[in-house]
C-alpha cells in the first residue's frame, strides 16, 4: 500500500465521528485518481467509493437527460447541454484517464 493509500484509510480509522459505523474496510490505489474505498456500512450495506469512469459518465448524462426539463437542466448544471461538449469530455477522458 502506498502513502495515498494509507493517509486515506489512517483517516478513516481515527475518525471517531465514524467509528462503528462501518466493518470491512479496504482502500487501494496508486494515487488519488484511482483510489477505491470498499467498506460495509452499517444499516446500508456495501459500498464502493471510487473515482468516476466513462461508462459512469453516461449511465449520470442519461440519467440528467431523461429526469429533468429543459429548463430545469438551467438550474441544474450537471452537464453541458450541447453534443459538442459531451464529445469533448467523453474523448478527453479516452485519453486523459485510464479505465479500471
Amino acid at each position: 500500500m502506498n502513502d495515498c493509500s494509507n493517509e486515506i484509510l489512517s483517516a478513516l480509522r481515527n475518525n471517531k465521528f465514524i467509528e462503528g459505523c462501518y466493518d470491512g474496510l479496504v482502500v487501494a490505489g496508486e494515487n488519488p485518481w484511482e483510489l477505491a474505498i470498499d467498506l460495509v456500512w452499517q444499516d446500508v450495506g456495501k459500498l464502493r467509493i471510487s473515482p468516476l469512469t466513462l461508462s459512469d459518465f453516461w449511465a449520470l448524462r442519461e440519467c440528467w437527460d431523461s429526469s429533468l426539463t429543459h429548463h430545469s437542466k438551467y438550474l441544474f448544471f450537471l452537464f453541458p447541454d450541447n453534443e459538442k461538449k459531451d464529445r469533448y469530455i467523453a474523448n478527453h477522458k479516452k485519453v486523459h484517464i485510464t479505465e479500471a
